[in-house]
């Protein structure tokens, strides 16, 4: 019985070709490996800046809902400019109804106050949590709401009832909301 004949080149010529083809391979290898890295940081970093506004947005976005309608001295009168000059934001309904200007479609706006759950998903779908979603984000440890420029820890959990999995952050109100 014969052999088969080896597949490596035999000449000079042949050899050089083969190393530049695997240099060229593994060169190719580390530019992507290096892209990837370097864009999966990238887009991390963005999707927390944003995360973060989104908490800032949405805290005082509820601050004001909620306060108005508990009547609290902090909360902006239906009609009233806010502290900064800014008109209030448009006829917005209180309670499970609540809407916030400013976050994006698709984020995921709930809390918790007197153990009434109110929840949505960005801009006009209410969300009914079942009792397993509502003890994962019990389960998330809440923050007090952030001063100027701080940072609020963030975690990744399944809603399987919000419809999937979402960057999440936790603040808890001097008012005992959630």
């Amino acid at each position: 019985m014969r052999r088969p004949a080896p597949v490596l080149p035999r000449t000079l010529r042949g050899r050089l070709i083969a190393g530049l083809v695997a240099l060229l391979a593994i060169a190719c290898a580390t530019v992507g490996v290096v892209t990837y890295f370097s864009v999966e940081g990238s887009l991390s970093n963005e999707l927390g800046n944003q995360l973060q506004t989104a908490t800032s947005l949405a805290n005082s976005c509820l601050d004001s809902q909620l306060g108005t309608a508990d009547g609290d001295d902090h909360a902006h009168p239906a009609g009233q400019s806010g502290g900064d000059g800014s008109a209030p934001p448009a006829a917005q309904p209180q309670g499970p109804d609540l809407y916030c200007d400013g976050l994006g479609n698709g984020t995921f706006l709930a809390y918790v106050k007197d153990g009434q759950w109110h929840a949505r998903l960005i801009p006009a779908s209410t969300v009914t949590l079942t009792a397993a979603d509502e003890r994962t984000l019990l389960g998330i440890r809440p923050s007090p709401p952030p001063r100027q420029n701080g940072k609020v820890p963030t975690t990744t959990a399944d809603l399987p009832s919000a419809g999937g999995e979402f960057a999440l952050t936790a603040l808890k109100d001097p008012d005992g909301a959630i």
